[in-house]
């Protein structure tokens, strides 16, 4: 039992790395170069539209762009561009993967 618990403690901490707001904020970045026109405009909306509520623990800026990647998945979504979506997205988890695993392979130099 306390095997299965281990395993589903780490599952939570790899996957709270993909939907925490620094994971969106770095992979949009990554991905303005691969936006179309289109694209680029609804994420350069949502990223300078005004902060209403203070993010809590968070700087402004990260805040700002993850609003902006999640804006573009809606956008996506809700034109029915299902095809593209899946494209963002899967693109978006490999950049945040990629650079979980760079973290980790650091941390794990750190201390060996």
């Amino acid at each position: 039992m306390a095997a299965g618990t281990e395993n589903v403690d780490r599952l939570h901490q790899m996957s709270v790395k993909f939907v925490r707001a620094e994971g969106q904020a770095y992979a949009i970045k990554q991905m303005l170069h691969d936006l179309t026109e289109e694209e680029l405009a609804i994420v350069k909306r949502a990223r300078n539209r005004k902060i209403v509520s203070k993010p809590k623990n968070l700087e402004p800026s990260i805040y700002k762009l993850a609003t902006a990647f999640e804006a573009l998945i809606g956008y996506l979504y809700l034109n029915k561009e299902d095809e593209r979506l899946d494209v963002v997205i899967s693109h978006s988890i490999e950049i945040i993967g990629k650079r979980v695993e760079s973290n980790e392979r650091k941390t794990e130099q750190k201390y060996t």
